[in-house]
């Protein structure tokens, strides 16, 4: 944890900078000027840093007041550095061909600003556009004619991600109907009263087959043992490690994200967690789109979620170098792989070219002699 904090540290720190020195040769601010916006600029570095010890020492309403800033923030200057390296790798392309017309520092600094500014607002309302997936799978081993799930995914429900969130995401889940309702994992940022006033919600929703989760790395972050109180409060049945069947209809396993670092060695691997092949369809829950090749062939579906697809693009250039199987449905030849782009947002409350997703898979049996 002190390594990850100091790689964000000196990431957003550096952006900032980056930031801060297009805006000193854009603009013709005097010292004042300046120094403001340089204090400013280590205010939001430090903001989402300030939102967890002010949410863990009870003060709920100046922890909000800074996420929705620091976050939002976040989100913008994101959009501005990646928009303004497009316009300086523009200005260059110019420079080396010497051709006419180079913008000046101004105009490079407010092209950049005004389409982070657009980008960020209409991002705002993608975010809140929260989709229903739909995916059809023949289930070989499935006990009964089909069987639909509902799959969600990376809600982090805390300061940002509140009741009302929820609720637009549960009223897809409760118009799906489904069999079974599934959380791959991050479903919580923290464990305090707005999150357990969320989770709430979750006990209006009944599937006659149940509720099954995994955790994700953010369970870890918040505390395990008050996350895993909160998610089977919720009612879920948490699988770690190990899996459940539901008699005359099909397996359901589940792993921990590895993140904590608390899986006995000697039981890491998700095909020990698997087994042999039981005859019955088994669904495996797994926060993170990787697969082990030893396990292929022993699931019938993984389902997935951790990347966000990238969550704003062009951010998505990232998470594919670590996650190359980042969204949607993957046949694994015996097996298949369905990574959604997450139900909720981390960090910015908005998305772009990446909407939330609630996934609706509908099972259905494959018939005999096939």
């Amino acid at each position: 944890m002190p390594i990850f904090l100091l790689v964000v540290l000196t990431v957003y720190g550096g952006m900032h900078a980056y930031v801060f020195f297009k805006a000193s040769t854009g603009l013709s601010l005097g010292h004042t000027a300046y120094t403001g916006l340089a204090v400013f600029m280590i205010a939001m570095v430090l903001a989402p840093f300030a939102v967890r010890l002010l949410e863990r020492s009870g003060h709920e309403l100046p922890a909000s007041v800074f996420a929705y800033i620091g976050f939002t923030w976040m989100g913008f200057v994101f959009l501005f550095f990646c928009s303004s390296l497009l316009m300086d790798a523009y200005r260059l392309l110019l420079w080396t061909f010497r051709r006419p017309l180079m913008p000046s520092p101004l105009t490079a600094f407010v092209i950049p600003l005004a389409a982070a500014a657009l980008i960020t607002a209409y991002g705002f309302f993608e975010a809140l556009s929260i989709r229903a997936e739909h995916v059809v799978l023949e289930a070989p081993g499935l006990g009964t004619d089909r069987v639909r799930i509902a799959q969600v995914t990376d809600i982090h429900l805390g300061i940002v991600v509140g009741p009302q969130r929820l609720e637009k995401m549960l009223q897809i889940v409760r118009e799906a109907r489904p069999d079974i309702l599934v959380s791959t994992g991050d479903l919580l940022d923290s464990t305090g009263p707005e999150v357990r006033a969320s989770l709430e919600l979750f006990t209006q929703i009944r599937p006659p087959l149940g509720k099954y989760a995994v955790t994700g790395n953010h369970e870890y972050y918040a505390g395990l043992e008050e996350a895993l109180a909160a998610t089977r409060g919720a009612g879920f049945t948490v699988l770690r490690q190990e899996s459940f069947t539901i008699p005359g209809v099909m397996r359901i396993a589940g792993v921990d994200d590895p993140a904590g670092e608390l899986i006995p060695k000697d039981n890491a691997t998700d095909a020990k967690v698997l087994g042999g092949a039981s005859g019955l369809f088994t669904l495996f829950l797994k926060h993170r789109p990787l697969v082990e090749s030893s396990a292929v062939g022993l699931f019938g579906l993984q389902l997935s979620g951790h990347t966000h697809r990238g969550q704003i693009f062009p951010f998505r250039l990232v998470t594919r170098l670590f996650f190359p199987r980042d969204s949607g449905l993957y046949s694994l030849g015996p097996s298949y792989l369905y990574a959604s782009r997450g139900t909720g947002t981390w960090g910015p409350p908005v998305r772009f070219i990446s909407p939330p997703e609630v996934t609706i898979i509908d099972l259905v049996k494959k018939p005999s002699g096939d």
